[in-house]
């Protein structure tokens, strides 16, 4: 890969896979970095099967910042994004 705007043409099973072969039991979460590496559709299979928490660059940018503003406001999240959101919830 020769830049970081690349790793867009991935396929999401791509950090799905990626993923596993990183992951160890002493890890308790698993981060994800790339803004432009498509990680959302896997980030809940990837909770799933791992057992832990998934995050991605996308999750923790200023982005999240703005979810728990609509948080604090009474709506919740959208179902979907993985389970740092759930730590959101007002």
């Amino acid at each position: 890969m020769s830049t970081g705007l690349s790793i867009g043409d991935l396929e999401p099973s791509v950090a799905y896979r990626e993923s596993r072969k990183v992951d160890t039991p002493e890890a308790d979460a698993v981060f994800l970095s790339g803004t432009n590496w498509r990680t959302i559709d896997v980030i809940e299979e990837l909770e799933t099967d791992l057992k832990k928490p998934v995050f991605t660059a996308n999750q923790v940018t200023p982005i999240a910042s703005g979810w728990a503003t609509l948080c604090k406001l009474g709506i919740a999240p959208k179902p979907g994004f993985g389970s740092v959101f759930s730590y959101l919830l007002p």
